[in-house]
């Protein structure tokens, strides 16, 4: 009963450390032109005409605002992401502006957004949530009628539709991750794609300058996920890790707590991070191209797993579930269902031997660190108090997903006080 399989495992491994070690050990971290070979193998993945290299998602966003927007204009962005993507707007002498987000898809409102345009107003920066694809094309059809930048956050959503284009290709601009725990993972490192020559030039020129990232830092990185995925092997968790974490999370424990709940402690940062100027490894490419073939693999399996929860959840009052997608426009990046007494529910998996976790994020329009930018965004104060992630990677066994179900509506049976 109290061995589940874990939540999270990190994709691309163990190959991924396999190639660290032959790099370290030949000493080839920043030898080779495998990120000209990468930069091509994302021209030829998404169709787009120009894709440059960086060392995270976040810095990606940075660049493109700070070269998109001139300083002290608006960009409207949700209030519901990590904190950092509003220090990049903040850092590129940008005012962010929260637009409140739909409640069933959590992403950006089109309608709020267009409600918070004036004539300050630089661009909009939709976040395509959990693996969720927004509508880009409406946004487009938007920022076109009024001259200003749709820029494309799809830090999560590597590998999604939005129509017939891919998630990053149809605003000026798009930016993906590759950091530890997205799909495509090369520890760290993202990457900007757009047709736009003159801007790909700018960035490329800026990004250029740069040095690769420390060996050093990058292998502090490295063996912490390596760690992480040793304890996250099947008999591992079985056996260690997870009666660990449930016996102390169960007891009220800080740390057991932190494992669960993911959710950052957000700060304000006006200027960049010194350890985001850098370039990514050559390494690293190498590690992103060899699991670009299994992308759609994996999205076919997380779309699967999603569907048997819909088809194991849907008929249960007091639960809201993501919409059911199968046209790829959702890659399920963690399947986020809303519970209204989220910590009883947590407790209640827990008890049941289930690996589950809070959505890492919060309503930022909230947060005190951001107060000169409040503004009141009741949606998203409601998601960010209800999202919990059920486990879908592409390892997590049809038994287990049954296992998940089980529990889960063993909780709304016994429940006293179901949102209606």
């Amino acid at each position: 009963m109290f061995s589940p399989q874990p939540r999270l495992r990190l994709y691309g491994m163990p190959g991924a450390l396999v190639t660290v070690a032959k790099a370290y050990l030949t000493g080839s971290v920043n030898r080779g032109q495998d990120l000209q070979r990468l930069e091509a193998e994302l021209l030829r993945y998404t169709g787009v005409n120009h894709a440059v290299t960086v060392s995270q998602c976040r810095y990606a966003l940075h660049l493109l605002v700070k070269h998109l927007v001139k300083p002290g204009q608006k960009v409207i962005l949700s209030p519901y992401t990590i904190h950092d993507v509003i220090n990049m707007v903040i850092a590129a002498g940008a005012i962010p502006v929260f637009a409140d987000i739909d409640k069933e898809t959590c992403n950006i409102s089109l309608e709020d957004a267009r409600s918070l345009i004036d004539e300050n107003t630089g661009a909009i920066l939709i976040t395509h949530f959990q693996g969720m694809a927004c509508d880009a094309m409406a946004f487009r059809r938007l920022c076109d009628e009024h001259g200003i930048k749709l820029i494309e956050d799809c830090a999560q959503a590597f590998g999604a539709m939005t129509g017939n284009r891919l998630v990053g290709t149809v605003g000026h601009a798009g930016a993906y991750s590759f950091n530890r725990v997205k799909n495509v993972n090369s520890f760290y490192g993202g990457a900007i794609v757009t047709d736009d020559a003159e801007l790909a030039a700018r960035i490329r020129q800026e990004v250029g300058l740069l040095p690769p990232i420390q060996p050093r830092r990058l292998l502090k990185q490295i063996i912490y996920c390596a760690v992480r995925e040793l304890l996250s092997v099947t008999p591992v968790f079985q056996l260690v890790t997870y009666p660990i974490v449930r016996f102390a999370s169960l007891r009220g424990s800080r740390a057991a707590n932190k494992v669960i709940n993911t959710e950052e402690h957000p700060v304000r940062r006006d200027t960049l991070s010194e350890f985001l100027r850098c370039r990514m490894t050559q390494m690293q490419a190498r590690i992103v191209i060899q699991q670009l073939d299994s992308v759609e693999r994996s999205i076919e399996r997380r779309s699967q797993i999603a569907e048997k929860y819909y088809q194991g959840l849907k008929n249960i009052r007091g639960l809201q579930l993501p919409p059911r997608r199968m046209d790829h426009s959702h890659i399920y990046l963690g399947y986020p269902i809303q519970v209204e007494d989220r910590d009883a529910f947590i407790r209640h998996m827990m008890r049941a031997g289930r690996d589950i976790a809070i959505q890492h994020c919060g309503n930022l329009a909230d947060e005190k660190c951001f107060k000169s930018f409040h503004r009141d965004c009741p949606n998203a104060r409601w998601v960010a108090q209800r999202v919990v992630l059920l486990p879908d990677h592409p390892k997590y066994s049809d038994r287990e997903v049954q296992r998940t179900i089980a529990a889960t509506r063993a909780y709304f049976e016994t429940s006293e006080n179901p949102l209606g």
